[in-house]
């Protein structure tokens, strides 16, 4: 088995890289709340879905007007 952890992570070789994630914004916590409700997290996945189960029927049998 590999030990990963003694191998340096990108913050350690890249300091650029280290200071632009440290000056990165984080997301609000009502931005927080919403990423985490199941609900809201249900209805996406519902219309992602959707929307590509129209593109795929477009494709397959053309528009339908």
């Amino acid at each position: 088995m590999t030990d990963f952890s003694a191998s340096p992570t990108i913050e350690e070789l890249s300091p650029a890289t280290a200071e632009r994630i440290a000056a990165a914004p984080n997301p609000s916590p009502a931005t927080l709340r919403h990423r985490q409700n199941p609900f809201l997290q249900l209805f996406s996945f519902a219309s992602f879905n959707w929307r590509i189960l129209r593109l795929v029927t477009i494709a397959k049998f053309g528009p339908q007007d």
